[in-house]
């Protein structure tokens, strides 16, 4: 209902906007910004089709709502391999409908702004924040999901802020290995910047923990020779 109300005012603002003077129309392309890439259209668009954003946020309410179908139930008490399948499905919910909702914001804060500026060489019509909204969807899917599962692998794994308990007891290579056969079963293309930023995550703090056991062995052997010749 909220949607469509401010459909409406949108369409109202839009009928303000032509009667007092001409609503303006989109002839380029416009790729984020005028200085990066304008491409000429050989036809016009009108701020009108930006009326098309209403049933894509109506889509976007509906994926977000739709967590346990898409996800499915959260496992309770169970350490078994529903437990991390449930995680590694939430977490690319998680980011994609982060995504979602980033291009779309952009979109609708475009919509109201744009039609308001006289000016054609600095507007971006409907086409325009439609293209660059798909692009910024797609920015923020990578980006988001190497970051988050980098964290993850890097900060979280069987550390006390852990939150998953289904990988109980096991060590952080047959964690790594779990999460990406689950991964895997989700299908490559989409998980891949899941993969890339986890398994970066996994090789950092492999080194690290290398390392820290490297130099402690060092101090060991060096305390021993310290007794040895103080006797």
């Amino acid at each position: 209902m909220i949607t469509m109300l401010v459909t409406v005012a949108y369409a109202v603002y839009l009928w303000v906007l032509s009667s007092m003077t001409s609503l303006p129309v989109e002839r380029t392309l416009t790729f984020f910004s005028p200085a990066w890439l304008q491409i000429p259209l050989s036809f016009e668009v009108s701020f009108w089709w930006n009326l098309l954003l209403s049933p894509l946020t109506i889509m976007c309410i509906v994926y977000l709502y739709s967590h346990e179908a898409i996800v499915g139930k959260e496992p309770r008490g169970l350490k078994e391999e529903t437990g991390y399948k449930y995680y590694t499905r939430m977490r690319v919910f998680a980011v994609n409908g982060f995504s979602i909702a980033m291009a779309l914001s952009v979109s609708l804060l475009s919509a109201i702004a744009f039609p308001s500026f006289p000016s054609e060489s600095s507007m971006i019509g409907p086409l325009s924040t439609l293209v660059s909204s798909i692009m910024l969807w797609f920015v923020c899917y990578v980006v988001s999901s190497v970051w988050e599962e980098f964290a993850h692998a890097f900060f979280t794994w069987n550390t006390f802020v852990d939150v998953d308990n289904s990988f109980e007891g096991k060590s952080l290579t047959e964690r790594y290995q779990i999460t990406l056969s689950s991964f895997a079963k989700m299908g490559i293309v989409k998980t891949f910047p899941f993969i890339f930023g986890m398994t970066l995550g996994y090789m950092c703090r492999f080194v690290l923990c290398e390392i820290r056991i490297f130099l402690k062995y060092i101090r060991i052997s060096f305390k021993k020779e310290e007794k040895a010749s103080a006797l």
